[in-house]
């Protein structure tokens, strides 16, 4: 048993969280934990990987172990507050399904059950570049700009006379990004890996 030294003296240190791979976590004490995909788990030990999930990969041990539970257990108390707030205004939110999924999912695993339903690809979690054009429309407000926004963060370039468009997104995105009918897809570039 792992303890923590604090004003009321020796406190074990909750480490009862089920960690599983290719599954996103919430790291941290404070009151907005950071996401984390853990990518493999041997024994007690499991690594993971922080945003922008391009990076090497950290060890994490038990005391990680009760970072994650804490910041697990304030992601699922934020998400039901943030919905407790808007649904009593009678505010339709569109992740609501998704946001109820994952509450559920969370507290799985805090019981130490698996929770399948959280398992990711981390190669989709990496940010990339996409560059894409205007597409056939219709476009919300009327400008291709807001139909790239949905994918991520956009900057404007252009290229030959042609406006294109600079989306920082994530590597999952880009087959819906090139079906979407609003766009044209030219390329993608994962970000370099940080050190």
């Amino acid at each position: 048993m792992i303890f923590n030294i604090g004003a009321d003296g020796l406190t074990p240190i909750n480490t009862n969280i089920r960690i599983q791979a290719n599954t996103p976590y919430y790291i941290g004490a404070s009151s907005s934990p950071s996401r984390i995909i853990v990518t493999r788990v041997e024994g007690d030990n499991f690594w993971y990987r922080t945003y922008p999930y391009n990076g090497r990969e950290l060890l994490g041990d038990a005391i990680c172990r009760s970072l994650v539970r804490r910041g697990t257990v304030t992601r699922v108390a934020n998400i039901k507050d943030y919905l407790r707030r808007h649904l009593a205004h009678g505010e339709d939110d569109e992740l609501r399904d998704e946001y109820l999924t994952e509450i559920e999912a969370f507290e799985k695993l805090l019981a130490g059950e698996p929770a399948p339903e959280l398992v990711e690809d981390p190669e989709g979690l990496k940010y990339g570049h996409a560059l894409l054009t205007a597409g056939e429309g219709p476009h919300p407000r009327g400008d291709a700009w807001y139909s790239a926004e949905h994918y991520g963060g956009v900057g404007g370039i252009t290229i030959d006379g042609v406006e294109h468009y600079r989306v920082r997104t994530q590597a999952k995105l880009i087959d819906a990004i090139k079906v979407d009918p609003k766009l044209v897809f030219v390329s993608f570039d994962l970000e370099p890996v940080d050190a």
